[in-house]
């Protein structure tokens, strides 16, 4: 997956949470398989570390990562760039 795909995947789950919650999470197939609780998106520090929730059989294994955390290493890596944009209780998009 691309890097600016990965980003627009982040910005659909941030969007999609409602205000009540606090943390938006965006589900990936990465290789691998069961065996642990957690795993990095990427190997190497500094990598967002996720839950595995699934094991996909030959596909691999689901990982649920925090949307912000992703975004945030991203554009940590310069790999995107995020703006952000503030909106006021009450005002329309």
């Amino acid at each position: 997956m691309h890097p600016n795909d990965l980003a627009e995947r982040c910005k659909a789950a941030i969007e999609r949470v409602p205000r009540h919650e606090t943390t938006a999470e965006v589900g990936l197939i990465l290789p691998g398989r069961w065996g642990k609780r957690d795993t990095r998106l990427l190997a190497g520090r500094g990598s967002p570390r996720g839950q595995i929730v699934s094991d996909m059989g030959p596909r691999g294994i689901m990982v649920f990562f925090n949307a912000m955390d992703v975004l945030a290493w991203l554009a940590a890596k310069g790999l995107v760039i995020v703006e952000c944009r503030v909106r006021r209780e009450g005002e329309s998009s």
